[in-house]
């Protein structure tokens, strides 16, 4: 558990119906240590870095599930239909960057 959010007050919206590059990328712990990390970037703008992170106790403990959700509730939204569409995902070992750019 690390908190019910990960937004900064200052972010900007995610514009509705537009296709937006999201990427996420999580740093294990060493076993023992807040050393693991977890980050967000919305079209290749860092959104949110967190560290100190203790993600496992043990070195057996990995990451080992990927899904993809929307989360939405009416807190967020009043639109009674929200539909979210998944492209061209990709797990790596390393920061990519959105397509077409010089990170990626």
């Amino acid at each position: 558990y690390w908190g019910n959010g990960f937004r900064p007050d200052d972010q900007p919206d995610i514009q509705r119906g537009v296709w937006i590059c999201a990427e996420l990328m999580l740093k294990h712990n060493t076993p023992g240590t807040d050393d693991g990390e977890q980050a967000f970037w919305v079209d290749g703008q860092l959104r949110g870095h967190w560290q100190g992170i203790n993600w496992r106790t043990r070195s057996e403990l990995q990451a080992n599930a990927f899904t993809l959700e929307s989360y939405v509730t009416d807190r967020w939204t009043k639109q009674k239909t929200n539909i979210v569409y998944f492209d061209g995902v990709v797990i790596a070992k390393s920061y990519i960057g959105p397509a077409g750019t010089s990170g990626g």
